[in-house]
């Protein structure tokens, strides 16, 4: 909790990637990193202020409960929320250091580099 007794993350971040098989960054290459992303739904902002790093050759696992914004997440990296006209979003997505939200980014090139698997056939 913060001084104004407003939860910043839903579990204790203190313990995480602490352990012994805790990755050394400066040993890792990153290949996407987030930048103070926000996504909105018209009105409604549905992430906020997301920054990580995935590094190149790791799995990486997002859990959370329903609704918690992990798919909206995963659809910023191949700009699927582009085909959503109420969305907008800002930040950025550095892709092998390249903004993939640049406006010189064809986004049928990027979806082709950054696939997607769902869950339901479409």
């Amino acid at each position: 909790m913060t001084e104004n007794n407003t939860r910043t993350h839903a579990i204790d971040m203190s313990s995480l990637g602490r352990g012994e098989t805790a990755l050394n960054w400066d040993d890792e290459t990153i290949c996407l990193e987030v930048k103070n992303l926000n996504l909105y739904y018209d009105n409604k902002q549905a992430l906020i202020d997301i920054n990580m790093f995935i590094p190149q050759k790791r799995v990486t696992a997002y859990i959370g409960p329903s609704g918690c914004g992990k798919s909206t997440l995963l659809r910023c990296f191949n700009r699927m929320n582009d085909l959503v006209d109420i969305a907008r979003i800002n930040g950025e997505i550095l892709l092998d250091g390249e903004n993939i939200y640049d406006p010189d980014v064809n986004a049928a090139d990027l979806r082709r580099r950054v696939g997607m698997v769902f869950q339901k056939i479409v």
